[in-house]
């Protein structure tokens, strides 16, 4: 066993780490699983005391610098770091150690932007919140050459009365490749119940402190270059999306009742899954993650269907039938329920596999030279002309081929959002709000195919609601045909404007 050394003077590294969130129920797991059991442990298992500080207006966090203090055993340390570059929780920072004697001495930080900040401040950082928690760490060698220290983390985070557990597993690279801390994370996920999670220790401090709710994460549009390499950026976009499903699980598991959290978790999915079918002529690998993905976005559709139907179909009718309130309430009673249910099984668990294995399982970049400029146009274009195609094929007597205009429509907009930067800002903006009110009106137009399937369900299992369902099922019949002619002819005007992609 080796005890680290007390450092005298701040000592600059570079972590790259992946962190894991499990449940508190999985500790024992982790500590008897085979890898584990066995493993030499760095230190013995011990109480880890943390205090951060900040000024009170927070200028350390608003300049992305954290400084806390540790008290672990007899040992009191004075740490320092910056900014993470994270991706779907694997993360990599600068960061200072040293002894702390019971005054900061920034002396010896080798940064002058971050020494020169903390020196200004000195005099009014004060401390904000504490985390408190049980930590085992143990020495990983998997194969020659790798070395991995894997810590697990059990207590709590605490900002005057707000507080809330901790619950995680920590790998970090001593030396090795961040491959291969995927390598070990996805082994140590297929007994475990793991997922890869972003917001650290010192981000949960300063939410509670402030008083913040967790909130959903919108998926984001990034700045892609048309002349960096294609799967470069597929690698930039799966990360993103993959870290936004993971913070949306994240939240739907601390708000189980909570629908936004579901609905961005499906989002996301959707994307990622677009995302690997917009790039597979480069990287035909991606196709096997389609399906798993599919189903966990499938099993999240009932309760968020649910929700759906109750606010945009049932709720407009609310006055004008007996019992339609009743209807109502118990639509959205059901998608709780159903929601609960799915994330009181393995959903979360079998989320955390199918990230982790993707995230593995990405290209390097320079694994083909195509320019993302070339394939973008390529792709948007190949999508357009199945939209079109569709479209003519499109009969607003048959379900299934609006359903299936409905996803080329989808794919179109997708790609033509991941790809936006390439194009003029003004004519790429024009372009994705007209494909949104097309994925809008079909969207309306599924939902409500979906009305009577749905209500004849309820109604097997509440009788008492057949009336108020029969009026609805009944209402939205007399207007469905005239929705969807009348979407037909706005489909033609979204889909046929000149795009920016087909301009050289």
């Amino acid at each position: 066993m080796v005890t680290p050394p007390i450092l005298q003077v701040p000592l600059m590294v570079k972590e790259i780490e992946l962190k894991l969130a499990l449940p508190a129920s999985a500790h024992r797991q982790v500590l008897r699983h085979t890898l584990i059991r066995d493993a030499e442990r760095l230190e013995p298992a011990q109480t880890l005391i943390n205090t951060y500080y900040d000024t009170p207006a927070q200028t350390l966090s608003a300049a992305r610098v954290a400084l806390r203090t540790r008290k672990a055993g007899k040992r009191w340390l004075q740490t320092v770091k910056c900014a993470a570059v994270s991706q779907g929780g694997l993360s990599s920072r600068p960061e200072w150690e040293c002894a702390y004697h019971g005054r900061f001495d920034f002396s010896a930080i080798d940064a002058p932007d971050v020494r020169s900040l903390l020196e200004a401040q000195a005099d009014s950082i004060v401390p904000l919140f504490t985390t408190n928690f049980r930590r085992h760490t143990f020495v990983l060698r998997p194969r020659a050459g790798i070395e991995i220290h894997l810590m697990l983390d059990a207590g709590e985070v605490q900002a005057g009365n707000q507080q809330e557990a901790i619950s995680e597993l920590e790998l970090e690279l001593v030396s090795g490749s961040a491959a291969d801390l995927l390598w070990l994370a996805c082994e140590l996920a297929e007994t475990l119940p793991l997922r890869p999670y972003d917001e650290s220790k010192a981000a949960r401090g300063y939410r509670l402190f402030r008083g913040e709710p967790v909130q959903a994460q919108n998926t984001r549009i990034l700045n892609l270059q048309g002349d960096q390499p294609a799967l470069d950026s597929l690698r930039r976009i799966a990360h993103s999306l993959l870290a936004d499903w993971a913070a949306n699980l994240d939240g739907a598991l601390r708000n189980p009742g909570d629908p936004v959290f579901v609905h961005q978790q499906r989002i996301a999915l959707r994307r990622l899954r677009a995302c690997l079918q917009v790039f597979t002529p480069l990287w035909p690998q991606g196709k096997a993650w389609i399906k798993p993905l599919g189903e966990l976005a499938q099993e999240l559709g009932a309760p968020r269907m649910l929700r759906v139907l109750a606010d945009e179909q049932i709720a407009p009718l609310q006055g004008q039938a007996e019992g339609i309130s009743l209807l109502y309430q118990a639509l959205l009673a059901a998608s709780v329920a159903q929601q609960t249910q799915i994330l009181a099984g393995n959903h979360a668990a079998r989320a955390g596999q199918t990230m982790l294995g993707l995230m593995a399982a990405l290209p390097d970049e320079n694994a083909s030279p195509t320019p993302l400029a070339k394939h973008a146009r390529s792709c948007l274009r190949k999508l357009s002309r199945e939209a079109l195609r569709r479209l003519k094929k499109t009969c607003a007597k048959r379900p299934a081929s609006l359903h299936a205009l409905r996803i080329a429509g989808k794919r179109l907009r997708y790609a033509a959002e991941f790809f936006a930067g390439l194009y003029p800002e003004r004519a790429m903006q024009r372009r994705l709000l007209a494909l949104g009110k097309l994925q809008d009106e079909l969207g309306r137009i599924n939902d409500i195919s979906q009305l009577a399937p749905t209500l004849q369900t309820l109604v097997e299992q509440q009788p008492a609601l057949a009336s108020p369902a029969g009026y609805a099922c009944g209402w939205y019949a007399v207007t469905a045909t005239k929705s969807r002619r009348r979407m037909l002819r706005n489909a033609a005007r979204h889909l046929t404007p000149a795009n920016p992609w087909d301009k050289r």
